[in-house]
């Protein structure tokens, strides 16, 4: 009468185990079937991402260009930003040697107007900022407009975002005074910090700041040893006519090249 009792309970037993085995299985396969779709949605949503970005990483910008300012072009429509550099804003003025104020950021999108002509332009975009637009290495001719901004004085390397790279190019320029550099400035990063400084033609309303201008990159906290370079001034920008290109000389007669800041209120 024993033996049979006890060959029940171990025979319950067992069946019990087996049923707790079992609903361990299931739920470990669950789990699995969880993670990986999981794992499915967040691959999807990077490849969504991946080619909502490609056309900015991924294919060259090819085409005539019109200027914003020193260092912003617009090419088939889309807004490109220099990369690595920071040309003095299209509102602001410098010093000459004598002192006298004279609208640097005008000439700088002039002359860098004048030097694209009717040339195409090709930009490789290495990044995009926040309002869209493509941050890029541009080329004309064969010649990098980054870098030729930087060599002619219309522009600084900007070293918060790469602008290293440019640094020989900038003490050239500052050895041969050209451009902004044949007097004193303010670095235009410092310029878009004064509440002061009139609009420029690179300004964007996104940046809900009334029409000040506003970079493609943020303003640097620090601008560290910059100031013991180029001592700061608050010239009130006045009207001039257009100049032509890199000489820091008027051209009398001259028109304002198409999509640049021509009038004294861009």
């Amino acid at each position: 009468m024993a033996e049979p009792l006890l060959g029940t309970l171990a025979f319950f037993f067992l069946f019990l185990l087996d049923q707790r085995r079992e609903r361990k299985h299931r739920e470990a396969l669950e789990e699995i079937r969880r993670r990986k779709e999981a794992a499915k949605r967040a691959l999807l949503g990077l490849l969504s991402l991946f080619l909502l970005f490609l056309p900015a990483f991924g294919q060259s910008l090819v085409g005539r260009a019109s200027v914003v300012d020193g260092d912003t072009l617009e090419v088939h429509g889309q807004k490109v930003r220099l990369w690595g550099i920071d040309a003095v804003e299209s509102s602001q003025t410098c010093l000459d040697p004598q002192g006298k104020p004279w609208p640097c950021g005008r000439r700088a999108a002039f002359a860098l107007a004048d030097f694209i002509g009717q040339s195409p332009v090709a930009c490789t975009p290495k990044d995009t900022d926040r309002y869209g637009r493509v941050v890029a290495v541009c080329v004309v001719r064969g010649v990098e407009l980054n870098r030729w901004l930087v060599e002619e004085g219309w522009a600084l390397a900007y070293l918060e975002y790469g602008g290293a790279v440019y640094l020989e190019a900038q003490r050239k320029a500052k050895e041969a005074k050209r451009g902004i550099w044949q007097g004193s400035f303010v670095p235009p990063w410092e310029y878009r910090r004064d509440p002061k400084a009139p609009p420029s033609a690179g300004s964007y309303t996104g940046a809900k700041k009334e029409g000040r201008c506003d970079p493609a990159y943020p303003t640097p906290a620090s601008s560290g040893p910059w100031r013991e370079t180029w001592p700061p001034h608050t010239a009130t920008p006045i009207p001039h006519r257009a100049e032509g290109a890199g000489s820091g000389r008027p051209t009398p007669g001259k028109g304002a090249p198409s999509g640049g800041p021509g009038s004294p209120s861009a």
